[in-house]
């Protein structure tokens, strides 16, 4: 049997032996469990044996620096702790690239050793309570903090009626799903997922409750419906708003009866189930015109978690693309993986995202196919410019884009002594193609 990884609160990664010696103290005092490791090897080895909450690093250390460590971890695979870096080199532009890979804050030297500790603190009591895997990863954005403080919460509670509201793409999904791993961490409980608006009325109770072989034409043998396939575990129903009346009742009655009977059978059936429901309309307002059953709204509505659509949480847009990229980037080990220019990022902010996070994932999907490397450039994304957001000074977005584009492809130039092969090395690109970028942008070659 393998053995399971002992669980400590805090690495500290740090050379400096008057800061690491201070820091140990005060963790012996705030009564945090730690290891302290000198260099990137050590690190290496020990984020591989052990398991940490958090992970406090210095970005510049004696063998190298923590960014190699992070992209080393996610290269082959590891989910990583929070990760908190700090630096006294001033390479706050690192550490914000970092954040793209899941550092979720940095700190300058020197820093305030209070703030530090309630920031410790702060991220301990969410990572103590739950581990979250990096496929059902939210956003960082205060609103989702909130609302995945509430799902911690819920996981104790899994016979609460609880009703996810939003746009569609919103990740409504994979909410459910967040608390279905939080309410059963084996993962040996099902979880199931039906789409209320996508099964014609006629099919949908024998989907719903299933139904016994001759029960109508064409059942030629027996069918388990969601509520018993899900028995144990989760149902998610989606778009419960567009559940015709008659269902309605039907699931109402389920629900408070906790059993059923299949269609054409004589039998109840009982289960145990946790019914999420989700969906895009309102339906406080159905309920008022007379569209959706007021007793079954109040049943499945004991707690209400209303996910905001993406443009409403811009800091979330760069971590879930970035977590996007990593799903999408080649699984070889030596496979680098793929990157946003910077004119992408602030074109990415700057969109107005109407299908949210599925269509995010979509634009990065095409932009992974399109570009040449491993930078993705603004012409590989293929955003519509109807969404695209004006720059104060009255520019287009657009026209604000090719600005900082030009930029970024001069100052590579710059760097690379103006020799083309190696600029279009640098950027990701063939040098046909940065040839065709330095037309368009009106650059010299010169």
């Amino acid at each position: 049997m393998m053995q399971a990884k002992k669980v400590y609160d805090v690495a500290l990664i740090e050379d400096d032996p008057i800061m690491g010696e201070s820091l140990c103290m005060r963790f012996e005092l705030e009564g945090f469990s730690y290891k302290w490791l000198k260099n990137l090897e050590d690190a290496k080895k020990a984020l591989h044996k052990y398991r940490f909450h958090l992970v406090l690093s210095d970005i510049r250390l004696p063998d190298g620096n923590s960014e190699t460590l992070l992209k080393s971890l996610l290269s082959s695979g590891n989910s990583i702790s929070s990760w908190i870096v700090f630096t006294g080199y001033a390479t706050v532009d690192q550490a914000v690239r970092m954040m793209q890979y899941g550092v979720v804050d940095y700190l300058a030297k020197p820093f305030d050793l209070e703030q530090l500790i309630s920031k410790i603190t702060s991220k301990l009591d969410q990572n103590t309570n739950c581990t979250i895997p990096p496929n059902l990863f939210l956003g960082t954005s205060s609103q989702i903090q909130h609302i995945q403080q509430i799902i911690i919460k819920m996981a104790n509670h899994p016979q609460t009626g609880i009703l996810i509201q939003g746009e569609t793409g919103v990740g409504k999904e994979r909410v459910a799903q967040l608390l279905h791993h939080l309410t059963y961490p084996d993962q040996k409980q099902p979880f199931v997922a039906l789409n209320c608006g996508a099964i014609s009325d006629n099919l949908l109770e024998s989907e719903l409750f299933g139904h016994e072989q001759g029960a109508f034409t064409g059942a030629q043998k027996k069918h388990l419906g969601v509520l018993e396939r899900a028995n144990g575990g989760t149902l998610l129903l989606d778009e419960i708003g567009d559940m015709p009346e008659n269902m309605q009742v039907k699931l109402l009655r389920a629900i408070q009866e906790r059993n059923f009977m299949r269609v054409g059978g004589e039998t109840l059936i009982s289960f145990k189930t946790r019914i999420i429901c989700a969906t895009h309309k309102n339906l406080a307002e159905l309920v008022e015109i007379g569209a959706f059953r007021e007793d079954l709204y109040h049943r499945i509505n004991i707690i209400t978690l209303p996910i905001p659509p993406l443009r409403a949480r811009a800091e979330d847009i760069i971590p879930i693309a970035s977590q996007i990229l990593k799903d999408l980037s080649p699984p070889a080990p030596n496979s680098e993986r793929y990157t946003l220019a910077p004119p992408v990022e602030i074109a990415l902010l700057s969109y107005r995202w109407p299908g949210n996070i599925r269509e995010l994932k979509n634009c990065l999907e095409r932009a992974t196919v399109m570009c040449e490397g491993n930078i993705i450039n603004i012409d590989d994304l293929g955003l519509d410019p109807k969404q695209l957001e004006e720059i104060h000074d009255g520019k287009t977005l657009k026209e604000h884009l090719n600005y900082c584009e030009r930029n970024y492809i001069l100052t590579s130039l710059s760097q690379q002594q103006g020799k083309i092969i190696k600029t279009a090395e640098a950027l990701g690109l063939s040098r046909k193609n940065l040839w065709e970028k330095m037309q368009k942008l009106n650059i010299s070659s010169q």
